[in-house]
């Protein structure tokens, strides 16, 4: 059983961007431009401070899961359809979800319908 550290870095104050570390200097993770990609901490970070979010164990060794990133790298990169959250998540085996994506929409949604109602007052 492999042991994998889930990291992430703050973009703004309120968006943060989720990273698989495969070993001590290679991450995986979704890029809102680039889609998929794998590549050394420091690069993925740019310049940010990395956070520690949680660990996840797997049957996968770190050449399996680097492999399985690359195919899944082909038809994903739709960062609103398919974002960091959404990629970890397939790629760790797990329900494909963004919980921050999902806030994000509520909230946008909440501000359009606070600002109409204020109009309309």
């Amino acid at each position: 059983m492999y042991r994998y550290e889930i990291i992430y870095v703050y973009k703004s104050p309120f968006v943060k961007h989720k990273m698989l570390r495969v070993n001590s200097s290679t991450v995986v993770h979704n890029y809102p431009i680039k889609g998929i990609q794998i590549e050394h901490i420091n690069s993925a970070k740019g310049g940010r401070d990395v956070f520690h979010s949680s660990y996840f164990y797997s049957e996968l060794s770190p050449e399996q899961l680097i492999q399985k990133a690359r195919l899944m790298s082909k038809n994903r990169k739709y960062w609103l359809k398919y974002n960091c959250e959404h990629f970890l998540n397939e790629l760790l085996g797990k329900p494909i979800e963004s919980p921050q994506l999902r806030v994000a929409v509520l909230t946008g949604f909440a501000t359009v319908c606070l600002l109409a109602f204020a109009r309309s007052a």
